[in-house]
């Protein structure tokens, strides 16, 4: 398991410099309100890099690098020189952050996670012992960008795109509500594909995986036009905000493709929206966004397992025979899904070949 605080270091060092780039942008829009004209915006560079300098000042007494402060000041300075658009700041220190994130590597701590050894699998082992239950681990190595957690976590108020980070581990991760989630989708997608009924089909993957009180906009659309709207009725009448009967832990990022090296976790990525706020073709206005990715050959751990409160492998063997799928147990069901939902991609841009992941190692303990 990767427990980087070298991570940890760089975001309480780079967070407070969003000050910065707030501010480059509050005064890039009172600038382009205002309408100055050439001397005018010159005086107002000049007030923007005096507040910088003094902004910068107080910041060094709250981060623990003030030399991070110093090369943050000495990018803005420098995009000044250049230009009197200050909006250029924002986007030169949103890049300069990026590079700064992309030093940072994933260093194995021979910690064990979702491994014998670990505390958490051993107790996971003994109750599933107790209803003759079994526990999956799983190694899951990404395959391209991997990009989940985008509206939220300590990076998105930096690039306003978010990347996961455990809140205690100071490193990457997939939680475990978005497995889960992607499971279900996939089960979801083949019981329409395949299934000999579908509505028994699908009812048994949301007993078996759970469903929130509320389901999404998109999920209802999706349900409504495979079951009808009164199947979709009787659905959510029979689950009532049902808990899963699967027990899923976090995937923590455990090392690299070699696992014996350590190696990028980062890497500075652009986008470029043309159409955020345009009505036609002739309102586009390329904006480019800086943000940070995951590189390919991170690998993650996770565990899943059955819980005594309900009779999960029961539902695993109807199941495949819905499916017409041939398993020679049920915890193999489950491990074709995790297959099938870690090749299609689990988190954001998905559709664009993003976070797909190959299947690298997986264990089944009884």
């Amino acid at each position: 398991m990767v427990i980087n605080q070298s991570l940890d270091a760089y975001l309480r060092n780079l967070l407070p410099l969003v000050a910065l780039a707030s501010m480059a942008r509050s005064k890039n829009e009172d600038r382009r309100r205002s309408g100055r004209d050439r001397r005018q915006r010159q005086q107002e560079v000049e007030s923007v890099r005096r507040q910088f300098r003094e902004l910068g000042e107080r910041l060094k007494r709250l981060v623990s690098d003030p030399r991070l402060v110093d090369e943050a000041l000495r990018v803005v300075e420098e995009t000044l020189q250049r230009s009197s658009d200050v909006k250029e700041v924002q986007a030169a220190l949103k890049k300069w952050a990026a590079e700064k994130l992309s030093e940072v590597k994933a260093v194995p701590s021979g910690i064990p996670y979702c491994a014998p050894g670990d505390p958490l699998i051993e107790t996971l082992r003994r109750e599933a012992r107790m209803c003759r239950g079994f526990v999956l681990t799983y190694e899951a190595m990404l395959s391209s960008k991997g990009l989940w957690g985008v509206s939220s976590g300590p990076l998105y108020s930096l690039f306003e795109v978010g990347v996961a980070i455990h809140p205690t581990l100071y490193t990457v991760y997939l939680p475990a509500s978005s497995v889960k989630g992607a499971l279900r989708a996939t089960l979801v997608s083949l019981c329409a594909q395949r299934a000999s009924n579908k509505r028994e089909c699908i009812h048994l993957a949301y007993e078996l995986f759970g469903a929130a009180e509320d389901l999404q906009r998109e999920e209802r659309m999706l349900l409504e036009k495979l079951l009808g709207r009164e199947g979709l009725r009787d659905l959510e009448s029979r689950l009532e905000a049902r808990t899963s009967c699967l027990v899923f832990t976090d995937a923590i990022l455990v090392g690299c493709e070699n696992s014996a090296e350590s190696c990028p976790i980062f890497e500075p990525y652009v986008i470029t929206p043309h159409y955020r706020e345009a009505r036609s073709e002739f309102e586009a206005q390329p904006t480019p966004v800086v943000h940070v990715v995951l590189r390919e050959k991170l690998v993650f751990r996770g565990c899943i397992a059955t819980t005594c409160y309900c009779n999960s492998e029961d539902t695993l063997r109807k199941l495949a025979s819905l499916l017409k799928l041939k398993v020679a147990a049920p915890e193999y069901m489950l491990a074709v899904l995790l297959k099938t939902a870690l090749s299609q991609g689990i988190g954001a841009r998905t559709a664009r070949g993003y976070s797909v992941f190959i299947l690298k190692e997986l264990i089944i303990y009884r």
